[in-house]
C-alpha cells in the first residue's frame, strides 16, 4: 500500500493527496480539480514561482489527459532549475509510469 501525504496541489492550490514515485524523485498527485498527474521535485520547485496562468494551463492539460494516460511534468534540464520555461510536460501511458 502506498503512503499518501496531504499538500496543496502545485497546479491549482486546492487540497490534494500525493504519494512518492520514481524513488522519491517525483510525486503522483491526486487532486479533485486537476485529477491526477506526476511532477518531478525540481519541476514542482520551479512552478512554485511561476505565474498562475502557466499553472492553470498545466492544470487544464492534466484534466484533459487521454484515457489510460497521465500528465507528467518535468524539467528539460537540471541546469535550468530556476528557469520557468524549462518546465516540460507530456502524457505517458499509465502502464509505463513509475509507481
Amino acid at each position: 500500500m502506498k503512503t499518501t501525504h496531504s499538500a496543496p496541489c502545485p497546479l491549482c492550490g486546492t487540497a490534494a493527496q500525493y504519494y512518492p514515485v520514481d524513488r522519491g524523485r517525483r510525486k503522483h498527485f491526486l487532486c479533485a480539480s486537476c485529477t491526477q498527474f506526476q511532477i518531478s521535485l525540481t519541476a514542482e520547485q520551479v512552478l512554485a514561482s511561476t505565474d498562475a496562468q502557466s499553472r492553470a494551463g498545466l492544470a487544464e492539460r492534466a484534466r484533459a489527459h487521454p484515457q489510460g494516460e497521465t500528465l507528467v511534468i518535468t524539467l528539460r534540464s537540471a541546469a535550468q532549475k530556476g528557469n520557468p520555461n524549462a518546465v516540460q510536460h507530456e502524457y505517458a501511458e499509465n502502464s509505463r509510469l513509475p509507481g
